[in-house]
């Protein structure tokens, strides 16, 4: 399964604005810790937290990146390649680039398969805990899709509303949040991640809520589910044909674990109701 999503970063604030990102990244990473400060860096193997080892590739099947950081405003571009040349020369990661968007440029790291892969957790994991160790101030480091092309689906088809009148329920795989609430930047990575899997061929919407954007993927009836005398439901043949397709549900691309009855998992994908159906 293929995907081609977004990129959103959030720093302590809220979304990163051009001036406190070059802060952030340039002024207090940069100016701060010199040459002789590389290794403090340095893990068991000699690698700068194991990134010299890294095996990311720009093939095109790997659709998912790591997020560290977003430029916006006049010179955005120059900013966000300061900011690479920069970091790659502290942390000697091999695969840092720059994407654009409109009016904004975004600072990358590795290209990987899907949010699973082995590789792009042992990375992810090393750029957390080089953000934790304040060696390198970093606004954010999460797995996220990449960019998709612009003009990729109509959005009023890509609303999960504009269901309503086909079905009852549908599958959430995903869902989106600024945990301090004080932006609403999720809201286009829920459309972003939308429109990048209809151009995959799934059928995809994204929902705003008041507080999260969902992502769900296919329309189903009543027979998408069956509740037995126990209280247990059971899903149709199709919903679990898709459920293994989308097997988890993803909160900013990362999987959920949660425990029960002593037993650690990763929440699944489930089916919801669609907003105001009536079917």
């Amino acid at each position: 399964m293929r995907f081609r999503l977004f990129m959103i970063v959030f720093a302590a604030g809220g979304l990163v604005s051009l001036t406190a990102c070059e802060q952030r990244i340039v002024g207090t990473s940069y100016g701060q810790f010199g040459e002789t400060d590389k290794s403090e860096l340095a893990d068991s193997d000699g690698g700068w937290f194991g990134f010299g080892k890294s095996t990311s590739s720009s093939s095109n099947e790997h659709q998912w990146t790591i997020g560290l950081g977003r430029f916006e405003g006049a010179g955005h571009r120059e900013r966000a390649e300061a900011a690479r040349k920069q970091l790659a020369a502290r942390t000697g990661f091999p695969d840092l680039w720059v994407g654009e968007e409109a009016n904004a440029s975004l600072l990358y790291a590795g290209h990987y398969p899907s949010p699973q892969d082995k590789q792009a957790r042992r990375d992810l994991d090393q750029w957390q805990r080089l953000r934790a160790s304040g060696k390198v101030s970093l606004p954010a480091a999460m797995l996220v899709p990449i960019t998709p092309a612009p003009g990729a689906g109509d959005p009023s088809d890509l609303d999960l509303r504009s269901a309503a009148t086909r079905g009852l329920y549908t599958l959430q795989i995903g869902f989106y949040e600024d945990a301090k609430g004080k932006s609403d930047a999720y809201q286009k990575a829920a459309e972003q991640a939308a429109t990048a899997l209809r151009k995959d061929g799934f059928q995809a919407y994204y929902y705003h809520g008041p507080n999260r954007s969902m992502v769900t993927i296919g329309v189903f009836g009543s027979e998408a589910l069956t509740s037995k005398g126990d209280g247990e439901v059971v899903y149709s043949d199709q919903v679990l044909a898709l459920q293994r397709r989308f097997p988890y549900n993803l909160a900013n691309g990362e999987t959920i674990r949660e425990t029960r009855a002593g037993k650690t998992t990763e929440q699944p994908s489930f089916l919801v109701r669609i907003p105001g159906s009536t079917k």
